[in-house]
């Protein structure tokens, strides 16, 4: 009846081995008759259902967009959660990409001075500078997930600063580093 972000995560990842060991773990036998009636999960992929220690480097991360109306409508709290769960098996990075106003930073009690401006001043012409510079810019979620967060846009001045280029590269090097 509560929902689990340990739960949550396998069922995203449509892993139905761990998601049936979890209710076993988790319920009486007497309960199961109430779960029994649920749809099947349906399986996005073998990578999907592949724990992230296992993932081959050559494989790529799935990319989730979350997206809403202009005034809110819950698609941070959702963004949030859903990263949250997806974190909690392996890494998985949230990114604020609103460039009106993204409110991750208040609503998850992160840093607005590491953001995605940051990241778009900075020369990214290789793997390692990459990866330098995520590693300065990403915030650790709360725990037991492993996910991280980088903040979008701290001031509407700074908008500019972060092109469609840049958004295709930081996808592309998210999905290279990260199941999800």
């Amino acid at each position: 009846t509560e929902p689990h972000a340990e739960l949550l995560a396998f069922a995203l990842a449509g892993d139905r081995a761990s998601i049936t060991s979890w209710r076993h773990q988790r319920q009486p036998a007497k309960n199961n008759s109430m779960t029994s009636g649920l749809p099947p999960i349906a399986a996005t992929g073998a990578s999907a259902a592949t724990p992230a220690t296992k993932r081959s480097t050559a494989k790529r991360g799935t990319v989730i967009t979350v997206a809403g109306a202009y005034r809110p409508s819950g698609k941070s709290l959702v963004a949030a959660g859903l990263t949250c769960a997806l974190g909690v098996p392996g890494p998985a990075v949230l990114v604020d990409a609103d460039m009106r106003f993204g409110t991750t930073p208040f609503t998850l009690g992160v840093s607005n001075g590491q953001n995605l401006c940051q990241l778009a001043d900075k020369y990214l012409d290789s793997d390692g500078a990459w990866a330098a510079a995520l590693l300065a810019e990403l915030q650790p979620m709360r725990e037991p997930s492993q996910a991280m967060v980088l903040a979008g846009v701290p001031r509407p001045s700074m908008r500019g600063r972060v092109t469609a280029g840049f958004y295709e590269r930081l996808v592309d090097a998210l999905a290279e580093r990260f199941p999800y």
